[in-house]
């Protein structure tokens, strides 16, 4: 199962980016429950919104809701060449929707799009140093202002930024051996809800991540 589709059937973003639960020492706990596959409504206001000012942001490109999603995988989010393609759609939507993205080492990239409108982009980086984890986030501060919500445990740190219909995110985790990874995403507030990137469910997911840990570790 490839990098991305293990994302969109996690629990939490902290439970599959830092693999803070099965990694201890060959010991594995319990898989987590998918994501709902119930059909995610997005609305065709949804679809026409359009947020400049928060974006997924990678050396000097950028993806912003509403762009055309044939376009937007170029530049720093162009896919390399040993990078594998990836195009399964993710559980919950119809065959309206198009999900494009790659998968090399240490970095994957994904789009789901309707309409050639990018609704939806996250790019998951694992095994980044702590001083890229800050530096990521101090840029995205200096661009955003300070995080609307934050959600900090032990292990994981998420960032939350709104602006009118669509939703900024940005999950750092940190396993056991000390191995950072962070997932940033921009979408439309249904679909970014839709795959537990909101404040409520980092919340449970990120309590239930370290109870799993916990347990995985004292066993």
């Amino acid at each position: 199962m490839s990098k991305i589709t293990r994302l969109w059937k996690s629990l939490s973003v902290s439970l599959l980016s830092a693999g803070l639960v099965g990694c201890q020492g060959g010991k594995s706990a319990s898989a987590p429950p998918l994501v709902s596959k119930t059909p995610v409504e997005v609305s065709p206001i949804d679809e026409n919104a359009r947020a400049d000012d928060i974006f997924l942001l990678s050396g000097n490109s950028r993806i912003v809701v509403g762009d055309n999603s044939n376009d937007a995988l170029t530049g720093a989010f162009k896919k390399p060449d040993r990078a594998v393609t990836a195009t399964r759609v993710p559980p919950g939507l119809d065959d309206t929707f198009r999900f494009t993205g790659w998968e090399s080492t240490g970095r994957s990239v994904g789009l789901i799009s309707r309409n050639r409108t990018v609704l939806l982009a996250m790019e998951t980086r694992e095994n980044i140093s702590q001083d890229q984890r800050d530096q990521v986030i101090t840029t995205y501060r200096k661009l955003f202002g300070l995080a609307d919500k934050e959600v900090q445990r032990p292990h994981a740190h998420y960032y939350f930024w709104e602006r009118g219909k669509a939703r900024f995110m940005v999950c750092t985790t940190v396993d056991s051996r000390g191995t950072v990874s962070m997932t940033s995403a921009v979408g439309v507030v249904p679909l970014m809800t839709k795959f537990r990137m909101d404040a409520e469910s980092a919340e449970k997911d990120s309590s239930e991540a370290e109870l799993r840990l916990n347990r995985t570790t004292a066993s």
